[in-house]
């Protein structure tokens, strides 16, 4: 069994909001047609300079600020299948919270448990999972 949980959640998004009429102006489409096929009216999209990482700094920005328990850590997941081949298309960070700065560090070998600059330390506990792509939470069906 696994003694993991989840205490907490912090979410960013990108800026820039896009609806549908921007499609409009770029292909011969419509509003309604794209929301009777799709469901969608509007979608997020990241500037030019905007990356995941600033999203993972907002994401968690947004879970200290009403997060009422101690921080201790927050890791990360990206599924990228180019950028982390190695680890079945999952990449991972952690970050280590010092109470006394109030800010993050990223995870180091000196931790507990140690974490290097690899994917070996989250990895493991996720191949018992592959068959649901290596994440511990099965989705609900829409």
């Amino acid at each position: 069994m696994i003694n993991a949980h989840l205490c907490a959640i912090g979410m960013a998004v990108p800026e820039k909001l896009i609806d549908n009429q921007y499609f409009e102006t770029l292909i011969e489409t419509t509003d309604e047609w794209i929301v009777s096929r799709t469901g969608i009216r509007t979608r997020y999209h990241t500037a030019v300079d905007e990356f995941t990482s600033n999203l993972c700094v907002r994401a968690v920005e947004d879970l200290a600020a009403h997060y009422a328990g101690t921080l201790d850590d927050v890791d990360f997941m990206a599924k990228d299948g180019k950028r982390f081949s190695d680890s079945g298309g999952w990449g991972y960070a952690v970050f280590e919270f010092d109470a006394a700065t109030d800010t993050f560090r990223p995870g180091n070998s000196t931790d507990t448990p140690p974490q290097a600059h690899d994917a070996k330390c989250g990895y493991a506990c996720h191949t018992i999972v592959a068959a649901k792509d290596y994440v511990f939470t099965a989705y609900p069906k829409r």
